[in-house]
């Protein structure tokens, strides 16, 4: 029968024969297809499984806590704290060699600076160690004026003061010039700390005003 008649036929029978009688639609569904085909039972068992899977694996994240627990913070601080023991007396060390060195290497270049000034002002300048009492030293123009002052008290943690490893001598002379010609007078100073950890000289050995900076080994200077 041409697929309009069958049309025609098919659009007066009742809703409810159409319903249970598939055999309609034979020929107008394409060809593979002539049957009426419902997802098995086990496929629905299927799809309800992998949606009830979802849903616990959703919970499951839902539930999962953020942060850290009490117990992961008290053992990380447990380490940090024993970490900062151990690290600490070493640090300390560090801490009073660094100052001792950098005292040292100021007083070594800050002398330099006295020598470059006397020649470009063509006027002496002066070092002067312990001046009014204060701890530490200042450098002074051919005015007199004063171009540096350093205070062992203010810096270097207070930890630097003036004393030689063989005797109770801090420095040589309590002044030391520098000509415009170059040339100086001679002395030392001897900078260590409060720990005694380590022993510098600042020196001028002779007249020619070269400045020598050298650490005490234990016998000798070096």
């Amino acid at each position: 029968m041409p697929s309009r008649h069958r049309v025609s036929i098919l659009s007066h029978q009742a809703p409810h024969a159409l319903f249970h009688d598939h055999s309609w639609l034979q020929g107008v569904l394409p060809i593979g297809r002539s049957t009426f085909c419902r997802p098995s039972d086990a496929y629905d068992r299927r799809v309800h499984t992998d949606h009830a899977l979802k849903d616990k694996v959703m919970f499951q994240r839902c539930r999962h806590p953020s942060g850290f627990s009490l117990l992961e913070l008290m053992l990380v601080g447990a380490i940090v704290g024993i970490m900062a023991t151990i690290a600490a007396p070493s640090f300390q060390s560090w801490s009073k060699d660094y100052q001792l060195q950098s005292a040292s290497t100021d007083l070594y270049s800050h002398m330099q600076m006295a020598k470059i000034g006397a020649v470009k002002a063509n006027m002496p300048w002066t070092v002067h160690f312990n001046p009014n009492g204060m701890l530490g030293y200042d450098i002074r123009d051919g005015a007199g004026k004063t171009v540096k002052t350093v205070n062992f008290t203010t810096k270097y943690n207070n930890t630097i003061l003036y004393k030689s490893p063989t005797s109770a001598t801090g420095f040589d002379a309590a002044t030391l010039t520098f000509n415009p010609n170059g040339t100086s007078t001679t002395g030392s100073a001897y900078i260590t700390n409060k720990a005694k950890s380590g022993y510098y000289k600042v020196s001028i050995a002779f007249t020619n005003g070269a400045i020598t900076l050298q650490k005490w080994d234990g016998s000798q200077w070096k």
